[in-house]
């Protein structure tokens, strides 16, 4: 692919980790993750209507008069979305590249096709999951965890459909929903299973007579924090208070997956204020990388750490760091035993 930004890479970092943590569960181990992956910059579809998930954006822009002015206007708000929206730099298959192993994944359906959304469309699902499917073919002791946040605007035969197509790509990779207190890097490794799934707890019940429906986690064992702020100091004060009060915290599960997104949620005051910034990428890379990459020296607790942009300021590297310091804590555990 052509003009790929740099970006630190890490291909092959579960492989590379030493024994004393490829056999703990995956809920105890440091794990980057990429927040709305799909939302890909160059993939935008600025030629489509706003995605019918963005339903009160769509549907204003939609009742608009077809007049010259009015689609300048539709024009002008999809440029101001593309600059305020988290959007990614990278491909899927970079970001796996970068290091990401978790994927906050938005889809929608537009003239029965699976699409990426957030707001806008991106291109057809299915380009994404073979982009997937190349890269864990590639390296095959890497694990890859979906995580289908919200099913919008799929009826029921669109989500046992999509259940199908998954399998249609990854096939025996996929990995039957367990106890996630059972499951090791090394257990997925001897099975040679790759991939996990969590489909939203409410729409378990659509696909439970599925014939692939044992590959589909529910999410109802992931738990996401989401900090919801607009600036930096706010985000760090609510990530120290997080870190204190539930990373911490002993009695966390190792039959769930701790998800932190480390990311600022931008407002319309953000968006059409007298505001710093001219974009969401140009307030991460000025501010919030740095910030987050020194904030992390330390907190080795982290299970997964969501980012809006993997790949630039060392900030995977030092979330992997992580790692290390889990493996000399778990080495000191097990002399004391």
């Amino acid at each position: 692919m052509s003009n790929v930004p740099d970006f630190d890479k890490f291909p092959d970092w579960m492989s590379e980790l030493p024994d004393e943590l490829t056999s703990i569960p995956l809920g105890s181990i440091t794990i980057p993750g990429h927040h709305i992956a799909l939302a890909i910059d160059h993939d935008m579809r600025y030629d489509m209507d706003f995605s019918r998930c963005n339903y009160e954006m769509a549907e204003f822009l939609r009742k608009l008069p077809n007049l010259a002015i009015f689609n300048n206007f539709r024009n002008l708000m999809k440029k101001i979305w593309r600059a305020w929206m988290p959007k990614q730099m990278l491909s899927i298959y970079h970001q796996m590249e970068a290091g990401s192993r978790y994927f906050d994944i938005r889809i929608t359906k537009y003239r029965s096709a699976f699409y990426g959304e957030h707001g806008l469309y991106t291109r057809q699902f299915k380009k994404y999951l073979k982009e997937m499917k190349s890269f864990i073919d590639e390296h095959p002791r890497e694990v890859i965890m979906l995580h289908f946040q919200q099913l919008q605007q799929l009826e029921r035969t669109d989500k046992r459909r999509l259940v199908t197509v998954l399998f249609q790509i990854f096939g025996a990779k996929m990995a039957r929903s367990a106890d996630l207190s059972t499951v090791t890097l090394q257990l997925l490794w001897r099975h040679k299973k790759q991939v996990i799934v969590f489909f939203p707890g409410e729409d378990m019940p659509v696909i439970r007579n599925h014939i692939f429906a044992g590959l589909v986690w529910s999410d109802d064992i992931v738990h996401t924090t989401l900090p919801k702020k607009q600036s930096v100091p706010d985000l760090v004060e609510f990530l120290d208070q997080h870190y204190a009060e539930n990373v911490m915290n002993k009695r966390r599960k190792d039959s769930k997956l701790y998800v932190t997104k480390a990311v600022l949620s931008p407002d319309m005051t953000m968006v059409f204020g007298d505001f710093q910034y001219k974009s969401m990428r140009q307030l991460s890379h000025c501010e919030t990388l740095h910030t987050l990459v020194t904030w992390l020296r330390g907190r080795s607790r982290f299970n997964v750490v969501c980012v809006d942009f993997v790949g630039g300021e060392n900030l995977v590297q030092s979330i992997l760091l992580l790692n290390g310091e889990h493996a000399i804590r778990q080495n000191k555990m097990e002399t004391v035993v």
